[in-house]
């Protein structure tokens, strides 16, 4: 799992996001807002695209449900339930919001 810094965080974004890829060669587009309302928790944002590489956008205030929203597309991905690929991005520098109260 790859994580990556895009950019500083304005105020009121989300610090966090998966973004969920589709593949190069042809292959069916599954139905994204299906694949994010079956994760357990709720995001605070997503956005689905009907065209381009990327299919979806996952937004996260919380690094925990990031990573496990991450495992739980990839857990899905892996089983063959879709063809996507997350990837999670890092929106914020601010070093607080990498560690959880709760770790």
């Amino acid at each position: 799992m790859s994580i990556q810094a895009v950019s500083v965080s304005r105020a009121g974004r989300p610090p966090f996001y998966i973004e969920l890829l589709s593949c190069h060669r042809p292959c069916r587009k599954p139905n994204e807002e299906a694949l994010i309302d079956d994760y357990p928790f709720t995001p605070y944002l997503s956005y689905a695209f009907p065209f381009g590489h990327v299919a979806a956008r996952v937004f996260f205030l919380q690094r925990m449900y990031a990573l496990k929203a991450t495992a739980f597309f990839w857990s899905h991905c892996l089983d063959g339930g879709h063809h996507l690929t997350p990837s999670l991005q890092v929106v914020s520098l601010d070093p607080f919001l990498l560690f959880d109260l709760s770790d």
